[in-house]
């Protein structure tokens, strides 16, 4: 039998289970998202979507992506997964934000990663029911 790995565990260590937001940022032409998630059937492959803002599930990300905004204080123009529960904000002003580069005691960064969860579910629910009108 093999030794065990011995890898450092700390309070930054985050893990989060599918669905996960892997690539979101609105097309203003199209006016919608396009999304790229992972399922949270384990063996499914990573799925690429867009989704009309005018669709139920489009006014729900939205209302997530707006209240993202908002607490980080600027336009969202892409959100990008940094692997396990951390995520890569590129600002409107050329900024980017990392969730774990905030403090621990910053609220901002846990609701983030909350909504983009809520994200994440609505484009499963939308791909799943929009799935034969590809």
């Amino acid at each position: 039998m093999s030794d065990p790995i011995d890898l450092p565990l700390d309070d930054d260590d985050r893990l989060a289970e599918p669905p996960l937001v892997d690539s979101l940022h609105y097309e203003r032409g199209a006016d919608g998202f396009s999304i790229t998630f992972v399922p949270s059937v384990g063996d499914e492959p990573t799925r690429s979507i867009f989704i009309p803002r005018d669709s139920v599930e489009g006014r729900r990300v939205t209302t997530y992506f707006y209240r993202i905004q908002e607490l980080v204080g600027n336009r969202v123009e892409r959100v990008v997964h940094s692997g396990g529960g951390d995520y890569t904000l590129r600002l409107a002003n050329g900024e980017s934000r990392r969730l774990s580069d905030e403090a621990p005691d910053a609220s901002w960064a846990s609701e983030v990663f909350d909504r983009l969860k809520q994200i994440a579910g609505e484009s499963e629910t939308f791909s799943t029911l929009h799935a034969g009108h590809r």
